[in-house]
């Protein structure tokens, strides 16, 4: 999320340029106010077991055979850990709101420009399989971190906006759900360093089971409910 203007111009370039594509096949169908919400909800109430899938991924040990790969993707994950927290740590307000700006905003735009709005169309014209666009989209987005360690819960977040972006054909749903996963992050982190809560959402080892069990759950019905209502979450042309 370090880099959201070249992202931005690597996608309009790729889409107007070599695509020869409008902004309308993008898809930016208007939407009812209650999907922000729910995508909200659905967002935060996700966290609690992605938390669960980022404590297994962290915990990740590869064959002896395939040492090289691990000592790589640990000098990744070391080169791009230090980045984030730069772009994570602050003290005042005002360094939270730049934080914002950059890395829930700017990222959220930018990001899902390329990777739902261009790569998972793209894919979903070339094989007519919107799983596969999803998915091969999620991986991609999840891959071009070079986060390893934070691979699979990422590459997860990354399929639940696709679906978002699938279902409701408007791409300020899945830029608005990035938006707040990573704004709500950083709030949180922001709170836990001035001791205003407790919690600190970094910790994934804190989640319980349970916890991350019902955040499953909770996953599901909201998503079922999406896919009912896939039709009428939608304002009539």
């Amino acid at each position: 999320f370090s880099t959201p203007i070249p992202f931005i111009g690597a996608s309009l370039f790729f889409w107007y340029i070599i695509e020869k594509q409008t902004v309308d096949t993008l898809s930016f169908h208007e939407v009812k106010p209650m999907v922000f919400i729910v995508v909200a909800l659905l967002v935060i109430g996700f966290m609690g077991f992605d938390a669960l899938i980022i404590e297994w991924n962290q915990g990740m040990v590869l064959p002896e055979a395939m040492k090289g790969i691990e000592k790589w993707m640990k000098n990744s994950e070391e080169a791009t850990g230090e980045m984030t927290k730069f772009l994570t740590t602050f003290k005042t307000p005002s360094q939270l709101i730049v934080a914002l700006v950059v890395v829930a905003v700017l990222a959220g735009i930018s990001e899902e420009l390329l990777f739902r709005g261009v790569l998972q169309n793209i894919t979903l014209r070339a094989f007519g399989n919107p799983h596969l666009a999803i998915w091969f989209a999620a991986f991609t987005f999840s891959f071009i971190h070079l986060q390893f360690y934070g691979f699979f819960p990422r590459m997860l977040l990354g399929a639940l906006f696709g679906y978002l972006y699938y279902w409701t054909k408007n791409l300020w749903v899945p830029m608005f759900a990035h938006f707040v996963n990573n704004g709500f992050t950083l709030l949180m982190a922001y709170l836990y360093s001035t001791k205003a809560v407790k919690i600190d959402i970094e910790d994934t080892k804190s989640v319980p089971l349970s916890m991350a069990l019902g955040s499953l759950l909770f996953t599901i019905l909201i998503l079922r409910w999406f896919w009912m209502n896939r039709a009428e979450v939608k304002y009539k042309n």
